[in-house]
């Protein structure tokens, strides 16, 4: 039994607490309200499943989090299951709780992978997943009695799905498929099912043959291989020996070319040489001039820098004195600056003052009107204000009665209950409804007008008050004004006084700076003369620099230079001058030279016997004899591979034979089982529905006689396709079609109740019915709230504790006898609940 239903930003559901009566429960309220919500509460507590399509539709709109969470009992265990879920609907965290004997976490959350599931143990609990439990206990709406209005075939088709017949046509149609899918996985595994066990023996004896032709053409291939490995070592010996002497032909044309390169090399940085030495005689004959006229350069520096050091001096002191009066001249701008500010700020002060003095006095000219009307007339401004809301609040609700009398006379029933009204009831009250409206409406027009004079002898009060604040303002501002000329007069007489004092300062300056421009041009003048001086020291410093490095001081050093240049110049005539042309001994100009000529002459012994003609033929021999063993090697090697898949291809060929040979056994004995328990009409599936049928029509039949409608049994007969319905009375068989409404409906709930009881095993005691009245004629409807409102007197209804009935239609339950009725509303923060 479910004992207590809460939801926390659950759909329309701010934060609602159901707590559960034994017996029957009645949620009443208008679609939209948040009834079947509570179903979806259950079932995504229990299972995490609802009928939201979308997670995101589960949290309450402007909710960031929310849950639910569900306390029932099974037998004498009590349990709580909770689920909390984010923003988006995803799942945060679930539990599952049993609560007798104190609270023990039996299972937290969904994380299947370390078999942990509240769903599944939920489902183990209770007995039902949640299929069954849509089933079984919950009634959708409209199917109440379509049970009794099914087909006979269709009816089969019901009592198949409850007791989980129709999971035999799964399993036979997915034996079906488990047959393909080990022959798949005999391909899979060995190529073959069992239905190619005579290829598998016909592509056996292929490969023998295959294996056997393979072995022979490899024996007599490695003989031809054998000879020509022998001739191409022959081949290879003789061919080494001629690589060998054109390696030193190679060798003894790079020497000639080294030889050739090293002389013309030497003759041209001789020639080099000879140039560089023609050179450094003219500079050092220009250097030793200019090295003579040291002592006067020197002279002239030190004059030049003396007179620059006094000049220098001469500046900085003008610069001293003009620096000194420079914060003068700014203090005397800002002197003046500041002067013609304050001006500025005395005469705006004045206009201020000015522009205040008329309304002053015309402020100072109201008089003082009377207090105690003052305050009659406030109070009398709020008793009117009261009376004007109370009134539009009193026209609102009229109004609203007024159209819904409208719209029931349009319709001519009520719009919940479907109960009908006569036109002259309707229309006398909204004619009351039209004239309250008139007297409202008076009593409104009434109110304003003594509002509208109320609020005129107000204003002079006001303007008084308003005028009292104005001139106070006015006063002030006048005095700071007064303050503000006062304050800048005398800022005025000091600044002029400091004005005066600087200017007498500033007549020194102009003398000053006369004499420090005469100093600025002898200064520049004397630059350009220490320039020309150190341009000329630095020519200097450069012949000086070279001269040493050179090491020449005299003309002694000169004449030697001389000497080296014509022993130069002997040397290089004596270099032939066509070096390629030349002979080879001719050369020798060095030691180095001298060791290439005799690499040479020893190179040119030991090449003397190369024969060009007879290097080709043996380089042509040694390549057919390569490429012949590279072709008898690549098919030695695809014989060999062809040997290795044939012996592979036999192994796994025999292999397979064997597993074909257990595996088609083992399919003749599956499809045995397959049509004797599988079969929905075989006899597996035939004695179970037998025994669904009994004990179903055993519970239908304990009910039908609890609810007093003259019935004493029900029987479920079945046919080759479709189960009846047969129903008993005091005179006999009763047919269905021919039951009144009362009659129909309490077969449809003893058959809804036998189910629930079947399906939970005695587990479940409660039953859910969504809406049972949607489709059902008037009489139907008493009949059911009848059958309803007596259940808690059926002492021998022990198998369900609990019927929870929802519904929009308010006024069908009023005066049954029920245990708890929840009444819900829609409101703007979400749905409100009332149990009474």
């Amino acid at each position: 039994m479910i004992e207590t239903v809460r939801l926390v930003n659950f759909i329309s559901h701010g934060d609602t607490t159901l707590d559960l009566d034994e017996g029957v429960n009645i949620f009443i309220g208008k679609n939209g309200a948040g009834k079947s919500s509570v179903i979806d509460a259950i079932t995504y507590a229990l299972y995490g499943e609802h009928t939201r399509e979308q997670a995101k539709n589960l949290v309450k709109r402007g909710a960031s989090s929310g849950g639910v969470s569900v306390r029932f009992t099974l037998g004498n265990k009590e349990y709580l299951a909770e689920r909390r879920f984010g923003k988006a609907g995803s799942l945060e965290s679930g539990v599952l709780r049993e609560l007798s004997g104190g609270a023990r976490v039996i299972v937290q959350g969904e994380r299947k992978q370390f078999g942990e599931s509240m769903t599944s143990k939920a489902s183990e609990i209770i007995g039902l997943d949640y299929d069954k439990m849509r089933v079984s206990t919950v009634v959708q709406q409209g199917e109440l009695d379509q049970i009794i209005r099914y087909s006979p075939k269709d009816f089969k088709e019901l009592i198949n799905g409850v007791i989980g017949i129709d999971r035999l046509d799964i399993a036979f149609s997915n034996s079906s498929d488990a047959i393909t899918g080990f022959r798949q996985h005999l391909r899979n595994d060995c190529g073959f099912d069992d239905t190619e066990i005579e290829q598998v023996e016909n592509m056996k004896a292929d490969r023998q043959t295959r294996k056997d032709e393979a072995d022979t053409k490899l024996h007599s291939l490695a003989q031809e291989l054998a000879g020509l490995k022998s001739r191409e070592e022959l081949v290879k010996n003789d061919l080494t020996s001629y690589e060998l002497m054109k390696s030193k032909l190679g060798q003894l044309e790079a020497r000639r070319r080294d030889l050739t390169t090293y002389v013309e090399e030497q003759r041209k940085q001789l020639k080099a040489e000879l140039l560089s030495l023609k050179e450094d005689l003219d500079m050092a004959n220009r250097y030793l001039e200019q090295a003579s006229r040291k002592e006067d350069i020197e002279a002239k520096e030190n004059e030049y820098n003396s007179k620059e050091s006094t000049l220098s001096e001469t500046q900085k002191h003008i610069r001293g004195e003009l620096s000194e009066l420079k914060p003068l001249q700014v203090q005397l701008e800002e002197y003046g600056k500041d002067i013609t500010d304050t001006k500025k700020k005395i005469e705006v002060s004045g206009r201020k003052i000015s522009d205040l003095e008329p309304q002053i006095a015309n402020l100072a000219s109201i008089q003082k009107p009377c207090e105690e009307l003052q305050e009659v007339l406030e109070e009398q401004t709020k008793r009117l204000n009261k009376s004007i809301l109370d009134s539009t609040d009193r026209k609102g609700s009229i109004k609203v009665q007024f159209e819904n009398y409208v719209k029931i006379r349009d319709a001519g029933v009520c719009p919940t209950c479907d109960r009908p009204f006569s036109s002259s009831e309707i229309s006398n009250k909204i004619g009351a409804k039209e004239e309250e409206l008139k007297v409202v409406d008076g009593e409104l027009d009434g109110y304003a007008k003594s509002l509208q004079l109320t609020q005129s002898l107000l204003k002079d009060r006001r303007s008084y008050d308003q005028a009292q604040e104005r001139l106070t303002g006015l006063l002030e501002k006048k005095e700071g004004h007064e303050g503000d000329v006062q304050s800048n007069e005398g800022k005025l007489k000091e600044l002029l006084t400091k004005q005066e004092r600087v200017s007498s300062r500033l007549g020194r300056r102009e003398e000053l700076e006369d004499s420090l421009s005469k100093a600025d041009a002898d200064l520049a003048a004397t630059k350009k003369l220490q320039k020309q001086v150190q341009n000329e020291k630095a020519n200097l410093h450069t012949a000086l620099s070279w001269l040493a490095e050179h090491k020449i001081s005299s003309q002694d050093d000169l004449e030697k230079l001389g000497e080296e240049k014509n022993t130069l110049q002997k040397v290089i005539g004596g270099i032939p001058t066509d070096i390629s042309k030349a002979p080879v001994g001719s050369l020798a100009i060095d030691s180095f030279s001298q060791g290439i000529v005799s690499d040479i002459l020893t190179l040119q012994t030991e090449t003397v016997s190369y024969d060009e003609s007879r290097h080709a033929e043996l380089q042509s021999d040694f390549t057919e004899i390569g490429r012949r063993l590279q072709d008898k090697a690549r098919e030695q090697g695809s014989l060999a591979k062809e040997l290795e898949t044939a012996k592979a291809e036999l192994l796994t060929l025999t292999q397979a034979e064997a597993k074909l040979s257990r595996a088609s056994r083992y399919v003749k004995l599956f499809e045995t089982i397959r049509a004797d328990l599988f079969n929905r009409d075989g006899a597996l599936a035939t004695s179970l529905r037998s025994w669904a049928l009994k004990q179903i029509s055993s519970k239908a039949s304990e009910y039908i006689r609890n609810f007093g409608v003259g019935l004493s049994m029900i029987t479920l007969q079945e046919g080759r396709r479709e189960v009846d319905i047969e129903c008993y009375g005091a005179s006999g068989t009763v047919d269905v079609a021919s039951m009144s409404g009362g009659e129909k409906v309490a077969v449809a709930l003893a058959l809804r109740f036998a189910m629930a009881s079947l399906m939970s095993k005695g587990r479940v005691d409660f039953i859910i019915l969504d809406e049972p009245t949607a489709h059902l004629d008037v009489d139907r409807r008493k009949s059911l709230v009848k059958l309803i409102s007596d259940f808690n007197s059926s002492p021998e209804s022990v198998s369900l504790s609990q019927i929870i009935v929802i519904t929009h239609d308010s006024e069908i339950f009023e005066d049954s006898e029920v245990n708890a009725l929840f009444r819900f509303e829609s409101s703007p923060e979400g749905t409100i609940v009332v149990k009474s």
